[in-house]
């Protein structure tokens, strides 16, 4: 086990040197930290947590095409913990016209969207490309069950009128989860319904894939919630896209509130000295 152990770190240690490690995510991100421990195939090297840097754990993962997009972040909705985001906040995710990086694209492929359950109600006000939560067909009863190809529906598309509302008790909609629950009550503006995890031994892709934060109506107070459950499974395998064009904005989580105070003092300080020259 200890030369086993050994080996690993040494395999690790080489994939950093050469520039094609993989971050840990649970180790960077998980406030339980990695349970892999030192049979961690993935790198731990602290070079990854520096903020703003191009080796952080997030800009890693988004130029290998293994990062998850912070669905509220694109959406424009409430749900997103900040600075302290394991999700990935690039552009390109929240860009309707990239049918290959769009959030509801990347997350429904890899099996860690979260359907929503006001577009199997027929009463989502959101199309499918703006809904923080997934509108594909395939969340439905009976629905295609094909090679996944994305939210259904094009951008704009609304809601499909008097869509069957599953019955509490039904089966799935999520192999291994439960049942939706019914319809939510009249007159709340944009009410969400939790699924509860379905337990069961731990590994495999998460049903629900996200962390309590990301949900708009989970507290945010009390005691810590533990690590997200997509760090519970091995991480995703990349999906084939076009390289990211280089350049444009940072890839790195929203900065702090400091630096973002510092880089708002440095503009105008800039602006004064084109003026002056």
């Amino acid at each position: 086990m200890r030369k086993e152990a050994e080996a690993i770190r040494r395999q690790v240690a080489e994939q950093h040197l050469a520039g094609n490690c993989e971050p840990c995510v649970a180790h960077f991100a998980a406030a339980a930290g990695c349970g892999a421990g030192e049979f961690c195939c993935c790198c731990h090297d602290p070079q990854h947590e520096q903020q703003n840097s191009p080796l952080h754990f997030l800009v890693l993962l988004h130029q290998q095409q293994r990062c998850l997009p912070c669905a509220p972040t694109h959406s424009g909705e409430q749900g997103c913990p900040g600075a302290s985001c394991s999700y990935c906040h690039h552009p390109s995710h929240g860009d309707k016209g990239d049918k290959e990086r769009h959030f509801s694209v990347v997350l429904h492929k890899r099996k860690v969207c979260r359907p929503c359950s006001l577009f199997l109600l027929g009463t989502c006000p959101k199309d499918s490309l703006s809904c923080t939560f997934c509108h594909s067909e395939e969340h439905r009863p009976g629905g295609p069950r094909g090679p996944p190809g994305g939210p259904g529906g094009p951008p704009g598309a609304p809601a499909v009128a008097g869509a069957p509302a599953q019955a509490p008790g039904g089966p799935p909609l999520i192999p291994g989860g439960p049942p939706i629950l019914a319809a939510p009550a009249p007159g709340v503006p944009r009410p969400r319904i939790l699924l509860p995890s379905p337990g069961g031994p731990p590994g495999g892709p998460p049903v629900l894939g996200y962390p309590a934060p990301f949900f708009p109506m989970a507290p945010f107070g009390g005691p810590p919630r533990g690590p997200p459950l997509i760090l519970a499974g091995p991480r995703p395998a990349p999906i084939t896209i076009t390289p990211v064009a280089p350049g444009g904005p940072p890839l790195s989580p929203v900065a702090a509130p400091q630096q973002q105070q510092q880089q708002q003092q440095q503009q105008p300080a800039a602006a004064n000295l084109d003026a002056h020259g």
